[in-house]
């Protein structure tokens, strides 16, 4: 049986297989979120023209689309471990959840000042500011928690590991030293 840089022909093909999915579920997807948006589209222009509600569904299926495509190419460029994978899907739905929120907050402004919040009083603080901020504060708690604890390192003697297997390994050996006595 041939070996292609540590994989067997069945690995690759379950490799493959899955890749296939992915790739078919982000176009299918894609496809829907087309067809669905422009019927919306065309349900706002028949029903209420003056007001293009049409944004909210459509920025909202972004996102899900953002995310569908991010778990493609994570699966397709093979990035492990876990941690990293939760690092960059949270990247991506910080982005996109945050645009979202202040292109509202911007329509809300030019266009349809009043509309969101009726009370003048609210109109002039700028609110998605909270979400980027403090949003912002846990994702960077997040990344800053993988690099320092899941991202592997060379040590002294040439071993690549993560503090997490290190701890690990500390561990076990703890527990075999129990069972000697």
């Amino acid at each position: 049986m041939e070996n292609y840089d540590g994989f067997s022909e069945e690995n690759l093909r379950e490799i493959a297989k899955k890749k296939v999915v992915y790739r078919f579920a982000v176009r299918l997807h894609v496809s829907i979120f087309l067809i669905v948006n422009v019927l919306l589209f065309f349900i706002n222009m028949l029903t209420t023209p003056y007001y293009y509600w049409i944004i909210y569904p459509f920025f909202g299926w972004l996102i899900g689309i953002a995310e569908h495509i991010t778990a493609y190419i994570i699966y397709a460029k093979g990035i492990y471990p876990n941690a990293k994978r939760g690092v960059i899907f949270h990247i991506v739905a910080y982005i996109f959840v945050n645009l979202l929120l202040n292109f509202i907050f911007y329509l809300n402004e030019v266009y349809y000042p009043g509309f969101l919040f009726p009370l003048e009083v609210f109109n002039p603080y700028p609110w998605p500011a909270f979400p980027l901020v403090f949003w912002g504060a846990g994702l960077l708690i997040h990344i800053a928690v993988y690099l320092i604890f899941f991202r592997s390192k060379v040590d002294k003697e040439g071993i690549k590991q993560s503090k997490r297997e290190k701890a690990i390994e500390r561990e076990i050996k703890k527990m075999k030293s129990k069972f000697k006595k």
